[in-house]
């Protein structure tokens, strides 16, 4: 076979991937503002901000851009032939390379050229900038780059769009839930990296729904842009009359509190309303809070139903190995105590 057809082929197949997946990956994935200056013309000083050619650029990136094919390409066509290293070839620039060089490059001119890993540790923490060096970034769209701080942070803050090519969907009780960034449901998702079932677990097998989507288990508000923010697990969520309290939620703003260290919100059975929120908390060293106090805390931002009916004051709340409260102790512990309570009440 003559190698000509091999790099015929392969400017084709480039060719293609560049006019259509790229222009997908820019406009839909990216979604990139052509009007928008780049660092170098923004925070141009000659020094480690300068304008240059755009073939300049791509000699740069070119490595990164084309590394698995050639890399790999000929190992393969040394061991099998010509058509595996040329499929590597193909697919590894295409789906590889050039889609990982592209997502690091957009990151990096979206926050005045620094590094994923430096990105990282300034939003997230130093750690996520380790763990982040070979992950992706999630990144505000082109339209929040004029808005306020406290409107860019409470973006920030949500766990993100889906990935491409995923469906989400969130469903409550009464069924599937609006896309308003309020209403709460658990989320389901699917897709093409989806599993359709577990591995021999035919006791998980109603994770599934009748119609293909996969019952993640997490609470979710989803808003009008598909931006995910999880309210809780499923297992913790309160429900009461028909309602649903997020546990997280009352924790967090519980822990907002300047005498709290630690807060776990549980539920409790209730006689009329099923469930009711219970929290237990840890006091940070020679402060003293009352349970009202806390309630007072809480009541500006949460519904009065959402509050906490009952206060338990402790000296530290179990873990998991992993480090998360273990609320089935908690449960274990005080809920089955308060319900006698309520019941000879």
């Amino acid at each position: 076979m003559n190698s000509l057809w091999l790099i015929i082929g392969s400017l084709a197949a480039f060719a293609v991937a560049y006019r259509y997946y790229g222009a997908f990956l820019a406009a839909k994935v990216a979604m990139l503002n052509d009007a928008r200056l780049t660092p170098a013309h923004r925070l141009k000083d000659g020094v480690d901000y300068h304008p240059t050619s755009r073939l300049v650029l791509f000699g740069h990136h070119f490595a990164a851009i084309a590394g698995p094919g050639p890399l790999v390409g000929p190992v393969l066509a040394a061991q099998w032939g010509y058509a595996p290293g040329f499929i590597w070839i193909v697919i590894g620039a295409c789906l590889a390379g050039a889609v990982h060089d592209f997502v690091i490059l957009l990151a990096s001119v979206r926050q005045d050229g620094l590094s994923l890993p430096k990105i990282a540790r300034e939003n997230i923490g130093p750690f996520s900038g380790i763990t982040t060096s070979i992950a992706t970034l999630c990144r505000l769209p082109p339209d929040f780059d004029e808005a306020s701080e406290d409107v860019q942070y409470d973006v920030r803050a949500k766990h993100g769009t889906p990935a491409p090519y995923l469906e989400v969907r969130a469903r409550s009780l009464a069924g599937l839930v609006p896309w308003d960034g309020v209403t709460m449901g658990e989320l389901e998702v699917r897709g093409p990296t989806v599993a359709s079932e577990y591995y021999n677990e035919p006791a998980a097998s109603d994770r599934m729904t009748d119609d293909g989507w996969f019952r993640t288990g997490d609470v979710v508000t989803i808003d009008v842009r598909g931006y995910i923010e999880i309210c809780d697990r499923s297992k913790d969520l309160i429900r009461s009359g028909g309602e649903w309290i997020s546990s997280v939620a009352l924790e967090n703003a519980l822990m907002g509190h300047p005498a709290v260290a630690e807060a776990a919100v549980v539920a409790m059975a209730h006689p009329k309303w099923g469930e009711r929120p219970l929290a237990v908390v840890v006091l940070k060293a020679g402060r003293q809070v009352s349970a009202e106090d806390l309630r007072q805390h809480l009541a500006p931002d949460f519904a009065k139903w959402w509050l906490p009916d009952s206060f338990e004051f402790v000296d530290q709340i179990p873990r998991t190995s992993t480090g998360k409260f273990l609320k089935s102790a908690l449960r274990e512990r005080f809920c089955g105590a308060h319900a006698e309570t309520r019941e000879e009440g």
